[in-house]
């Protein structure tokens, strides 16, 4: 199986390793975060809780709501929290003050869901070899 035409860890080792491997990368990211201050590693907790929530919503599906809201819910946790975050801790430790923090933040949840809808658009309509 491949992401982006690169072979992902799953199917080159097996889902066990992958997993460990994402939970290392946990690890290593958890411990630089530490030397940033706890308002960045609160910020990376619930950033990785909604995250971790959206990839349970994807697995669960709509369960009879509205599959649109689902979707737009999905990709909002799992990608647009992401853009989200990273605008917002780099807008943080930039120094900037919070009214331009939380625009910068909006702004990348934005982009990150656009960025999911379009890469969704792309794995619909690309052959699947």
């Amino acid at each position: 199986e491949k992401r982006r035409g690169v072979e992902s860890a799953n199917h080159r080792w097996n889902n066990s390793v992958a997993i460990l491997a994402g939970d290392i990368l946990l690890a290593y990211t958890s411990r630089m975060m530490g030397q940033l201050g706890v308002e960045t590693v609160q910020h990376f907790a619930t950033t990785f809780e909604q995250l971790v929530t959206g990839q349970m919503r994807e697995t669960v599906g709509p369960r009879g709501g509205d599959p649109v809201e689902h979707y737009l819910n999905v990709i909002r946790e799992k990608t647009g929290v992401l853009i989200a975050a990273a605008g917002y801790l780099g807008a943080l430790h930039s120094g900037a003050d919070k009214q331009h923090i939380k625009a910068v933040e909006r702004y990348g949840e934005a982009v990150g869901m656009v960025f999911q809808i379009v890469d969704d658009i792309i794995d619909i309509f690309s052959d699947s070899s």
